[in-house]
């Protein structure tokens, strides 16, 4: 009889280390979960606006603003008729493989 309680007694602690190792994969499946969707899920948080301060080039890839940081790909606004001014723009950059690309929302002439 004493065999039998003891083989009971294993199993029933088997079923129970089997529940808590279930418990702490659902608790780190939805840790992992709730974490992701926090930083995927407000793609909105990483597209603020920025304003970037520069001069106006036309190269062969297109318009850009030379900046002290580097150079940004002007996208959204039509810069031609401002090449060669310095001017403040404000916009959503994100970066490429190519560099870095700048969604014009506002431009303004900086004066000298």
């Amino acid at each position: 009889m004493r065999i039998m309680r003891e083989g009971g007694d294993f199993k029933k602690r088997e079923s129970q280390a089997m529940k808590s190792i279930i418990e702490l994969i659902v608790i780190f499946l939805s840790a992992f979960t709730f974490l992701t969707m926090g930083s995927l899920g407000n793609p909105l948080a990483a597209a603020e606006e920025e304003i970037i301060a520069g001069i106006v080039v036309q190269t062969d890839e297109g318009i850009i603003i030379e900046a002290e940081d580097g150079d940004y790909l002007v996208q959204g606004k039509d810069l031609s008729d401002m090449i060669d001014y310095a001017v403040e723009v404000t916009g959503i950059v994100t970066e490429t493989e190519e560099g870095y690309v700048i969604e014009v929302k506002k431009v303004e002439e900086l004066q000298e």
